[in-house]
């Protein structure tokens, strides 16, 4: 909205996951959890978001104790191969989105590419623009945004189902893999600028 207003030629591009971090690792005993979540917690540096990440992360240590497990500010952040091997360990990743006010129908955290391109069934709050990216209940798993009781029945019910729970790691892995890596993000800008006649083919 502000670009337009300034009367700036803009695309949004969504986030993505680059291609080489996309693979699912051999699970590990020190990263097995029913519930994992990576990112910073109620020290988020988001004030307008505090709250929200203050109450998730009280909701999951209250409703799995030791079964959930966290990484990121102030707990040991976790990147390259070993994210990738928590994921595969684990069972269900929370995600998380900063959209204030969900004013924004695509803005939404890379969580969503990074978790489900390591193979993990993933569980996010609603935000419309996720559905033209991923089939819910099919390749990622949506509840309402603060719906504790909503977020509480989906996760103990994909603990409980595994068969359905791995298909929608495995499904959300491929359509991860496919259309939502980086290298696909630069064929999409490639293409813009070939359609704005910026390059030529």
């Amino acid at each position: 909205r502000i670009f337009k207003e300034h009367g700036i030629n803009q695309r949004y591009l969504p986030p993505a996951i680059f291609e080489d971090s996309c693979y699912i690792a051999e699970p590990v005993d020190k990263f097995k959890h029913d519930v994992v979540f990576v990112g910073g917690g109620k020290e988020y540096s988001h004030p307008e978001w505090n709250q929200y990440r203050t109450d998730l992360m009280e909701f999951l240590y209250n409703t799995y104790g030791d079964r959930f497990g966290k990484y990121g500010h102030p707990q040991p952040t976790i990147r390259g191969h070993e994210l990738n091997q928590l994921y595969a360990s684990s069972k269900i990743a929370i995600s998380d989105s900063l959209n204030k006010d969900f004013i924004d129908s695509h803005y939404f955290s890379d969580r969503m590419f990074l978790a489900t391109g390591r193979g993990i069934c993933t569980i996010a709050p609603y935000i419309p623009g996720v559905t033209d990216f991923f089939v819910d209940r099919k390749e990622i798993v949506l509840y309402a945004f603060g719906n504790w009781v909503q977020l509480k029945n989906l996760i103990n019910y994909y603990l409980e189902h595994d068969d359905e729970r791995r298909a929608i790691a495995q499904a959300g892995f491929e359509r991860t893999k496919r259309e939502n890596t980086f290298t696909n993000r630069m064929q999409t800008m490639l293409q813009i600028l070939k359609d704005e006649g910026a390059i030529h083919a």
